[in-house]
This record gives C-alpha cells, structure tokens and sequence, in this order.
C-alpha cells in the first residue's frame, strides 16, 4: 500500500482588504481624500464591487493623473477582475509616480505569479521588500516569493520565506500550505504532516484536507488520514484518489469492512483499486468477494506478485489446497519470486494431510 503526494503549482490569493489599507496608510499621499470619488471607491472596494471601485478610480484620474495610490486601487481592482494587463500597467504607473511604494512591488509580484513567472515574481519582491513596513504585507511578500521558489524547485530559499511569513503571519493557513508543499518535495514527510494539519485546522477545506490526506498516509498517521478523508467525502467531496487514500487508511487501521465500502465506491476496475480492494475482504475474511477481485486483478495485472499470493491465501482459508498450490506455482512460475517456493511447500503439506491413507500391508495374499 502506497500513498502518493499531492503537489500543483502554488497559488497565492488576493490582497484581503486590511492589508491594502494598511498599505495606502503607509505609503500613499493625503491628496486623494479630497475626491468623492475616493470614498465611495473605497467604500465599494469593501464590499468587494470591483468594477464601481475601478470605475471611481479612473474619474479620479481624469482630474489629477499624477496620485499613485489611486493608480495603485485600480490595479488592485483590475487584478480582481482578471485584467491583469491593465493590473500590471497601472502598478508601474505607480512605481514611476513613486519608486518608493512597496505594495506595487508585491502586486506585480503576484501578477507575474499568476502568470506562472516564477523567476519575475520573484525578482520583484527583491527589488520592493526594502520599501515595506507593515508586517502583513511583508508577510504576503515572503508568501509569493515563496510559493514563486516552491514552483521553481528552490526548497531551501522556499522554506527560508515561508518559515519567516508564517512568523509574521501565523494565522495565514495559505503559508503552512505552500510550506506543506515543500516539505513534500523535500521528502520530509513529518514535517509536511505537521504544516498541513497546521492548515487544515486553520482552515479545513478541500485543498489543505487533499494535501493532509496525501501527508498523513506518507507518515504513517493512519487515524488522522481516516478522520480527515471521511470528513471530505462526507463533504461530497468523492474523487477517485481520495476514496482510494481513504480506502487505504482504512485497510491500514484493519478497518476493512469500511475499506471495501469506501474503495468499491471508485468507478470501473484499476490496479490500485483492485489491489486494497482484495486485501480488504482478505482481511474480512469476505471470501468470495476476495476470490473474485482478486481474480478480476489477475485479468489486467499477472506480474504483481501479490495476487498470487493473496489468491493462495484465500483458497487455503477454505481447505482449498489444490488450488492454493495451482496459483502458487503460477505466481512462481509469472513473476519468479521465491516466496512462493514455501507456499508451494506448505500447500502440499496440507495436500497431504487431507490426502486418503493407504489401506496397511498385512502381509496376507489378497
């Protein structure tokens, strides 16, 4: 049994609003609060209308076209909006306005990470750090460049960042994700588990409860993979691997009527499937329904030896010699593991003792 990990590229959400203002506090001028427009920009940027915050933005610009933080909201807004083009011209804008501003750096920063640019994401949180102030938005630096370094496979820079975000920001669960990730590429499998319960508890959604799934059965937290693969599937949450990785806690926990539920609820017959499905009834003791799995197995799978050896086991749980040895041999005889020379020797051991005894020799004519 076998547990995979779960890895994608990072993703890094939006600026949340707090930030953003902390941001305009930090760095903006005071000359933008004597438009309307301004607070009723602002106003439905709280209430995440991005469209009407761009468009009060704009009128704003058409007076004065030299204030970088109203440059600055209506990229924010025209990132939200998908327009990252526009999101990226009007940061420069900034940038040219005022070198000085640190949340463009981040934003254009997070554009290009959008845009799979690992390597410019990263690059712009190099140039802008020194301009930060605030710890949430520093923390939000470190995070994209972070997750940029985790998707260029740069393990030790990646950990270094997200160490020091999740410092700044401890109730982040997006840090304790990507920080998750890269234990997983470092093979440290206990510290993955680690980051990621860190973020399922934060926050138990679909991802971090994907990724804790993958993480607890790598570290052999067997009880912790049922606990949180049950609750996703009982979320409706019910892709193929997660039955399979919640199929295989439940084999490894010896749960195995749950096991075979939870497994035979995966669509059509695979390998994988059918393998933890067979052990599962095995250790049920269900076997009929062990026989024909495994014999289906068989159908699409002659070279693991496993099946063999489960079929032997299953026939010589029902007095069934014969064929324990017929599938014994094969099992030698189609993957060459000398295990099954000792199956052979002990199912005709029980051959012989169900064997008819020979009628004794008295010595007397017939």
């Amino acid at each position: 049994m076998r547990f995979t990990t779960h890895l994608k590229r990072a993703y890094i959400p939006a600026l949340i609003v707090p930030a953003v203002l902390g941001i305009m506090a930090a760095y903006a001028p005071a000359q933008e609060n004597t438009y309307p427009e301004w607070t009723k920009g602002m106003d439905c940027w709280k209430a995440k209308d991005y469209t009407c915050c761009a468009t009060e933005m704009q009128k704003i610009i058409t007076q004065d076209p030299k204030v970088a933080s109203v440059y600055y909201i209506l990229g924010l807004c025209q990132a939200e909006l998908k327009q990252l083009d526009q999101a990226e011209k009007n940061h420069l804008k900034v940038l040219e306005l005022e070198p000085k501003f640190g949340g463009a750096y981040v934003q254009l920063a997070r554009i290009a990470k959008t845009r799979g640019q690992n390597d410019k994401a990263a690059d712009w949180v190099n140039q802008g750090f020194g301009y930060l102030a605030d710890n949430e938005t520093k923390a939000l630096a470190l995070k994209i460049r972070g997750g940029a370094y985790v998707d260029l496979k740069k393990s030790v820079e990646a950990e270094k960042d997200l160490l020091d975000a999740a410092k700044l920001a401890p109730t982040d669960d997006g840090i304790y994700l990507l920080l998750g990730r890269v234990y997983l590429l470092k093979k440290q499998t206990e510290k993955a588990y680690d980051a990621l319960h860190k973020a399922y508890t934060l926050k138990p959604g679909k991802e971090a409860g994907i990724m804790l799934l993958d993480a607890a059965g790598a570290a052999g937290k067997y009880d912790t993979a049922v606990k949180v693969g049950q609750a996703l599937v009982d979320k409706g949450i019910k892709e193929n691997g997660i039955l399979l990785k919640l199929g295989q806690a439940y084999l490894a926990v010896k749960n195995y009527e749950k096991s075979a539920a939870t497994l035979t609820q995966i669509p059509g017959n695979t390998p994988s499937k059918l393998s933890n499905l067979s052990q599962a009834y095995v250790g049920a003791k269900n076997w009929a329904e062990a026989e024909k799995v495994c014999l289906d197995w068989q159908k699409i799978d002659m070279k693991n030896p496993l099946s063999y050896e489960l079929l032997w086991r299953v026939y010589m749980f029902q007095e069934r010699p014969k064929e324990s040895k017929i599938w014994a041999e094969r099992g030698l005889a189609n993957t060459n593991d000398p295990k099954f020379r000792d199956l052979i020797q002990k199912a005709d051991e029980a051959l012989r003792k169900i064997a008819p005894a020979a009628p004794a020799n008295t010595g007397k004519p017939s």
